[in-house]
This record gives C-alpha cells, structure tokens and sequence, in this order.
C-alpha cells in the first residue's frame, strides 16, 4: 500500500498542507525540532485510517486554534487500485471513501492501512491489562469483522446485564446470559488464535533484532477459572457464577477482564526485562501486527514511527530499520536531518522539514 498524496486543512497547527509522494522514495524522514508539527502528521495519516486520534483528543481539540472545522484528505494505491478517504469535522463528523459518504466506522477500517509505532507503546507490554485489552481489540477487529461485531454485542450485553445486577433484576439475568455466552466464546477463540500466531512471530523477531538468547512469549489468558469446549458449556459456568456478580454488584468475570502476558524467560517481562528489551518488545509487537495485515490483505501497510528508531542502540536501529525499509512506506519523524545515515539506500528517503505547522520547500 503507497499513499500518494495528503492534504489538510485547520487540523492541530497546520493552516494548511498539500503533500505528494512516491514509490521511489518510501522511507519518508520528517525533520523538525520537538513542538513543530512532526506527530501531527503522523496523526492526520493515523486518522484517516482509524477516524480517531492517536493521542488522547476528542474531534474538536484536532481543530486550529480560531477556526470551526479542520477537513483532511489522502489518496492511496492498493494493488495498483486508487482509493481516496475524506474526512471533515464540524461539530459532526463527515466521511468520504472514494467520494461516498459513510456512516460506520467499521466501513473504513482496513481500507488505508496504517500501524502506528509511539513512545506510550511500552505501556501494552508494561501497563494495566486494560491498555493490552484495548491494543489487541483494535488489532483483531482490523483483521476480522466477525470479532469487531462481536466485541460491539459483548459490550453492549455487558452493560445491560450490570445494570440489570445493580437494579436487583436477577429475574431477567438469563436472558442475558445466553447472549453473552454466545459472543463471549467468540471472542475468546479469536483472541487464543490470534495470540498463537503473534507469539510465534514476536519469538523470532525479538529474538533476531535483538540478539538476545532470551525466549519471548505471548500468551492469552482468559478471565474464566477454565476452558469451554461449547458456548454451552459457558453458559452453564456464567449461570453458576451470576450469583457471585449479585454479590459484587457487577460482571465479575469475562472477556472484559482477560489479560495477555508478555512473557521472557518464563517471567512477567516487565518483572524481568531491562528498559530496552521492553521498548524493542513494543516495536516488534507493532511490526507484528504489520506483518498480520499484510498476511490478511495482501499489501503492505503504512508504517508510522513516532521517535522511537532513537530510542534503541545503534545496532538494533539497523537491524530494526533494515527489517521494514525494503517492504513498507514510512513515515519517520526526526528531530535532525542526519538521521537519514542509517538508512542503507540513501536514493529512497526523502526528507520533510517542518516548522511550527509549515512544510518549508
């Protein structure tokens, strides 16, 4: 996947931006000093894949400063297809794929495609099981819609069941509770699949950029005490457990609760691994995912890194480098200019300077 062109107007400190781009020239270096503009870039190329913002913002806080709106626009090539995503915000939102108007998000994901690497990264290996919950979520339901409506039902049912233990409604908690087991085994099937696949990979490339001798693991781990063979046999656990969640007044156990451990050397590897493994972990968990979405759709996607090549020592920036820059468009953002010598084909980086929200020429 290439995008060959971006556009945007009145979004974060951009009065306005024009970009074209090119095959040739995948590994795009965007230079500018800390507080210039550099990560709003990436934003604009992460929103029009994921229609939100990569960092905590809701819609209006993306609009310049003075202005009532911020609109963003890129056309992509997909296998030699031309697509083209539009998006403008005005109090509500309004979305174009290929100049037709949407009204799901769900419509959207997949199409441009884009994984994102940030400093926060580390919080999926390091932080609550909630953030690693919320990562994999977005990562599955990319790759299947049958577990983005699945998970969109389990939330649903989820919310409905505890207000109905909070009202004392036990009466009606099987009705629910049918339901729920239903996607509930969905989802946690998906999830099992998805994780053995991914540790795999992880293994290996932790392993090769690294140079460790360490064995990294992943490992999914549900909530429920055990594993179910039928929704059937869910059901009977969840039927067992409701008086439980009458007790404490909420769903005490589900899909909502489950956890993924990242494991090194049979220990928790926040427990066990230095600063660096963790960050190196977070990086190739991300060129993981990438790697699932181009086994799943059969093109390369966008790859965008937020200052996080500098975070490693030199060797392992050239490993890493090397193991994305001959397959994948990137977006790298940079504090310097001279950062482009760690890149072995110097014909392929174009470089981006940006200063307070202008692409200088």
């Amino acid at each position: 996947m290439i995008l060959n062109k971006l556009k945007a107007l009145n979004f974060r400190n951009y009065k306005t931006l024009d970009l074209s781009f090119d095959k040739e020239r995948n590994i795009n270096l965007i230079v500018a000093k800390n507080g210039m503009g550099k990560s709003n870039m990436l934003e604009m190329l992460y929103y029009l894949s994921h229609l939100r913002a990569f960092r905590n913002a809701t819609d209006k806080d993306l609009i310049l400063h003075g202005q009532k709106n911020f609109q963003l626009f890129c056309e992509y090539e997909n296998k030699e297809i031309h697509g083209n995503v539009s998006v403008k915000f005005s109090g509500k939102k309004e979305i174009l794929l290929n100049e037709k108007r949407i009204t799901k998000h769900s419509e959207i994901l997949g199409k441009l495609q884009t994984v994102f690497f940030g400093s926060n990264d580390i919080s999926i290996i390091s932080g609550a099981p909630a953030e690693r919950r919320v990562y994999f979520d977005i990562f599955l339901s990319i790759l299947d819609y049958d577990y983005l409506v699945a998970l969109r039902t389990y939330n649903l049912l989820l919310k409905q069941k505890n207000a109905a233990i909070k009202s004392k409604r036990n009466d009606i908690l099987f009705y629910f509770d049918k339901q729920i087991a239903d996607v509930a085994f969905i989802l946690i099937k998906k999830r099992a699949f998805l994780v053995d696949k991914v540790s795999v990979l992880f293994s290996e490339l932790f392993k090769n950029i690294g140079a460790f001798k360490d064995l990294a693991l992943l490992k999914y781990v549900s909530s429920y005490e055990r594993n179910f063979n039928t929704s059937k046999d869910l059901l009977d656990y969840i039927l067992y457990q409701d008086k439980f969640d009458f007790e404490k007044g909420y769903c005490i156990q589900g899909p909502h609760k489950d956890n993924y451990y990242f494991i090194l050397n049979n220990t928790i590897f926040s427990k066990y691994a230095s600063l660096g493994q963790i960050r190196l972990g977070a990086l190739i968990l991300k060129l993981v995912q990438a790697k699932c979405y181009e086994n799943k759709f059969k093109t390369s996607p966008i790859l965008l890194l937020d200052d996080v090549i500098l975070e490693l020592d030199i060797e392992k920036q050239q490993k890493f480098m090397n193991e994305i820059c001959a397959d994948y468009q990137l977006f790298i953002t940079v504090t310097d200019e001279k950062y482009r010598k760690y890149f072995n084909n110097q014909n392929a980086v174009r470089i981006i300077k940006v200063n307070n929200g202008e692409v200088l020429q």
